[in-house]
């Protein structure tokens, strides 16, 4: 299995998350992109995309594995 590939707005503050809050690595940082792993292990390629946009509530599945995530209107 390999790395999984993420498109993200803000690439800084997703490098500081997935470095400081989940541990990882920083082993390459060029060109818009970013590979996060652990032991030189690609676990993470965040592509930065500033055009993505932030989903909304509504947009989330209710269902009920992940009720909590939606909030009440």
């Amino acid at each position: 299995m390999g790395a999984v590939s993420l498109w993200v707005n803000d690439l800084d503050l997703m490098i500081k998350f997935y470095r400081d809050a989940v541990g990882l690595d920083l082993i390459s940082e060029q060109n818009g992109t970013a590979i996060l792993g652990y032991q030189n292990n690609p676990i993470v390629v965040l592509e930065h995309k500033p055009a993505m946009k932030h989903g909304s509530d509504t947009n989330a599945p209710n269902t009920k594995r992940n009720r909590s995530l939606v909030r009440p209107k």
